[in-house]
């Protein structure tokens, strides 16, 4: 609510400030509207600054295997990153001190004397030695270093150090530039920013995947770049010429300021954003104590096995290209976060926790060390480093959003202090009637903002997690003669008990939605879903107790005790899941997108929890026995959570201003026709989702193997499964879930109905061909890892997008009244169309 109330402030301070502009120029605004940005310049030059504003730096930083080559031992033609050499080994820490000194001498430079200049000539002159620069390293390439690498090596040093200053110089321009925009324009720089180390990542995967040679691969990368810097160089420059540009940038100029801040000012600015200071300074040293000084240095376990993988591709993908996607992820979650003066000491505090990742990543398997011991492994390293970069984006993004608007508060107060003091009245009658209209309680530590995210991981968690804990179906159901899991000579019970729970899920599924479908009205939606909540953790109770029984000696019977268990999981989730659809419609639809967001987090919370489980317990059992037991707490907090919830004062607002009507009679059949001639594009999507899914995920992915299985590697016998069919996919799907979050509008239906149409027919032979074991008709035509990871990547991104899709489209179809009738109806739906298609999920796995 604080800061609600700072925005509002600020739009109200704002608007002041607006009326007093002089009455000519509100004049010629009312007499010139707004251009039409033509094809979009204007839009995608925003979308290359956003690059750019990283781009030039990331690119001398990620291409790791050109410079471990260029300073590689002289005696050898080959490069060996368990014997690096001095210059190898502190390159990336010279430049983390190079970037941060330049930084910030021409930050200095950039505060005292840059008013002076225009901006346009300012990020004209930047981005041209930026572009030359790169021309004259990239012609470097090709020259022979060896006879002078520490030369060579200073020379890269002072490059990087001019690059990195005009860089600031261009930053702070281009910043003072955007926000000239519209909103949308600023998004799209930040989307640019965000997807800039993607952008490298994988452009340097192509270049090695695709060059000759080192140097060859390094001359495509840099080729690149300078090719991109050029782009942005000649529309920036051409937008002088553009009626959008000229519109809102005055003429092609941004007004100067005449005077420098005085001490007051910086006083009262350093004042209001102290916590956002404290918080970046604290993240950003952090960061440098590890990326990519540290980061840079691990080399896989595999390291020198002939593996091109371990050899090549290890670094570019998991330390520069891995880091980057969880960073983007990050960013798009600290867009709900605001940090506020409430809350600015508990941000604080977390973001001083994340120095333990620090110790994390110093004992993974950094190469040379000759003191710490690589305690961690690397792949399962990865996995921390990952967290860590998830938040350290998020702590980096989510003080911005708050700044922002912090800043735009300070500029109208030190601009517009004296005159905005004459009309202190009509200020306070417009913040006062502002209060008025929010009537809505506030939610007192978010604690119904924590239960709809909650009950958006019990929609899939108690599935998924019986579904996700491969490794110990496969030991309860394994070959009773043999001490391991023989991919390729699976029991019936292995093979068949994927596709076996696809079943017990959708057929309890449709009896129990139909019921509640018929007499479900009957009963209040909170009762529904406690009840649901009571039989889940019930069941995980059982699940739990079945780990340490020994159940070798009737492995049938427990495979029917266990479909059992998963029926009634289904049965009360699906009793529980229309209970909180219909609490939902009572909400704003904001809560429905946390809802979402709590289910795109179930599959990455399971996976992740799994991938924990493996690596702390001592034997499988262990490991199920911690993974079923945090899952059964998690379900009775989320129980008591809930029970609680009658005690919030905004989930009683919402609640008993939007009464049940238990005495209603059943929904008419004309009804029910009405509602499905209106939103026939989710029915229809939605049927060709399940028809996509059943029958390839997790019936046919829980089988692919890697390439490379058997050979005593623990990344391919024991995490490839957990890590890549499981937690990338989920990561995939949230992915998804939070492009979807961003549309406004709802798809046409045919359109959606093609998409999902070309969509299937696309996906389901893909994934039919990977390296699924065992099989004994279709062939292995996608035998490599990283064809499988492609396939099933895109698979599940489609499949979170759609997902949210649909179901954020049937707000936008039926009228609000009409929402609780609308989910039934495609729940219904869901659950008939996923009883016919559950079949295909066993014909799919003998089709192999």
């Amino acid at each position: 609510m604080e800061a609600y109330n700072e925005i509002s402030d600020v739009f109200n301070r704002v608007s002041i400030a607006s009326i007093e502009k002089s009455e000519k120029f509100q004049q010629e605004l009312q007499k010139k509207p707004a251009p039409k940005d033509t094809f979009y310049l204007v839009r995608v030059l925003c979308l290359l600054i956003g690059l750019l504003h990283i781009l030039p730096l990331t690119f001398f930083v990620t291409a790791n295997n050109y410079w471990m080559y260029k300073l590689r031992d002289a005696s050898s033609e080959t490069v060996d990153l368990n014997n690096k050499t001095t210059l190898q080994t502190y390159f990336n820490s010279g430049l983390m001190i190079t970037q941060s000194t330049s930084m910030i001498l021409c930050m200095l430079l950039s505060s005292a004397f840059a008013h002076t200049i225009k901006v346009r000539s300012r990020v004209l002159s930047s981005l041209s030695i930026i572009a030359v620069l790169f021309v004259l390293f990239t012609a470097l390439i090709k020259v022979n270093t060896d006879t002078w690498q520490t030369a060579f090596f200073v020379l890269s040093l002072a490059t990087l150090a001019v690059i990195c200053g005009v860089l600031t110089l261009f930053q702070v321009s281009t910043l003072a530039l955007i926000p000239k925009f519209p909103p949308s324009y600023m998004k799209t720089f930040l989307m640019g920013q965000g997807g800039s180390g993607v952008f490298n990542g994988c452009l340097q995967i192509i270049c090695l995947a695709t060059g000759t040679s080192t140097e060859t691969s390094a001359l495509f990368y840099f080729g690149s770049g300078t090719a991109v810097i050029f782009l942005a160089l000649f529309m920036f420059f051409i937008t002088k010429h553009l009626a959008f540009y000229q519109y809102y940038v005055e003429d092609n100029t941004v007004q100067m300021r005449k005077e420098r801040l005085n001490k007051e000012e910086i006083k009262y600015i350093v004042k209001n954003i102290w916590f956002c200071i404290v918080i970046c300074l604290i993240a950003l040293v952090n960061l440098m104590l590890v990326h990519t000084s540290i980061t840079g240095l691990v080399v896989s376990e595999n390291y020198g096995v002939g593996n091109r993988w371990n050899d090549v591709f290890f670094v570019p993908t998991i330390t520069y290209l891995y880091f980057d996607v969880i960073g983007l992820i990050g960013r798009y979650v600290g867009e709900n976060f605001f940090i506020t003066r409430s809350n600015a000491k508990w941000w604080v505090s977390v973001t001083v926790l994340r120095v333990v990742t620090v110790p994390l990543i110093m004992l993974c398997n950094a190469k040379p060390r000759s003191h710490l011991p690589a305690y961690t492994r690397q792949r399962r390293s990865s996995i921390f480093i990952g967290v860590d970069l998830f938040w350290c984006s998020r702590g980096l993004i989510s003080p911005l959003s708050l700044l922002g608007v912090r800043i735009l508060k300070m500029a109208v107060d030190l601009e517009h202090r004296a005159s905005i003091t004459s009309d202190t009245k009509k200020q306070n009658t417009a913040s006062e009637k502002a209060k008025e209209i929010v009537t809505e309680p506030r939610d007192k530590y978010y604690m119904v903002h924590i239960l709809f995210l909650l009950l958006g991981l019990m929609h899939f968690l108690p599935f998924t997690f019986f579904v996700t804990a491969n490794a110990y179906w496969m030991h309860k159901f394994r070959n009773l003669s043999a001490d391991f899991t023989d991919v390729s000579a699976r029991t019936p019970l292995q093979t068949h008990f994927a596709s076996g729970t696809v079943i017990t899920d959708t057929v309890p599924m449709l009896i129990c939605i139909l019921m509640s479908t018929i007499f479900g009205h009957k009963i209040k939606a909170r009762r529904r879903v406690l009840s649901g909540l009571v039989i889940l953790t019930i069941c995980f109770i059982v699940g739990c107790a079945f780990v340490k029984v020994n159940t070798d000696s009737w492995q049938t019977v427990f495979f029917a005790i266990t479909m059992i268990i998963l029926s009634l999981i289904s049965g009360g989730n699906s009793v529980m899941e229309i209970g909180i659809l219909v609490n939902l419609s009572k909400f704003p639809q904001y809560y429905m997108k946390v809802y979402l967001l709590g289910q795109g987090f179930a599959g990455c919370f399971n996976s992740v929890l799994q991938l924990f489980s493996l690596v702390v317990g001592t034997s499988t059992t262990a490991s199920a026995l911690i993974y079923f037991g945090i899952g059964t707490l998690f379900m009775a907090m989320t129980l008591a959570l809930f029970y609680l919830s009658k005690y919030s004062k905004l989930y009683n607002y919402h609640v008993k201003s939007n009464a049940e009507d238990t005495t209603r009679d059943l929904m008419p059949l004309s009804e029910i026709k009405s509602i499905l001639r209106t939103i026939w594009p989710c029915v229809v999507a939605i049927g060709l989702l399940q028809l996509t899914i059943l029958p390839t995920h997790h019936s046919i992915t829980s089988l692919v193997v890697s390439e490379h299985h058997g050979n005593g590697s623990l990344w391919n016998d024991k995490y490839f499964v957990p890590v890549i069919t499981f937690l990338y996919a989920d990561i995939a799907s949230l992915m998804g879930r939070i492009a979807a979050s961003k549309l406004k509008k709802a798809i046409n239906g045919f359109i959606l109905s093609g998409i999902m149409l070309l969509r299937m027919v696309t996906f389901l032979p893909l994934i039919y061909l990977c390296n699924a074991q065992p099989r004994s008709h279709l062939p292995v035509l996608l035998p490599h890892d990283w064809q499988y990871v492609i396939v099933l990547g895109s698979l599940c991104f489609t499949t979170g997008f759609f997902i949210n899709v649909i179901f954020l489209d049937i707000g936008k179809l039926v009228k609000p009244e009409k929402v609780e009738d609308a989910f039934m109806v495609l729940m219904s739906c869901l659950a008939v169309l996923g009883a016919l298609f559950s079949p295909l999920s066993l014909f799919s796995v003998d089709l192999l």
